[in-house]
């Protein structure tokens, strides 16, 4: 269980740096939080509330903005 819950994590999370850079990876990271909640959602049935959901624009916006920024 640890291999799988620390180590793969771990060892994706350095060939995501290698692979991409730094800020990419850091910003795609962001969207873990927000994906739980739509997951949480999807899954489980939970209800989120709209500061959530305008927690989820924000993050994904400044992923999107960050990631424009870096490709011209």
């Amino acid at each position: 269980m640890a291999i799988v819950s620390t180590v793969l994590p771990i060892w994706l999370a350095a060939r995501a740096v290698e692979r991409l850079g730094a800020g990419h990876t850091a910003a795609i990271g962001a969207l873990g939080p927000a994906l739980t909640i739509v997951f949480g959602w999807i899954i489980l049935g939970e209800a989120f509330s709209l500061m959530q959901l305008a927690g989820m624009a924000l993050v994904i916006g400044g992923v999107w903005w960050v990631g424009r920024s870096k490709a011209g």
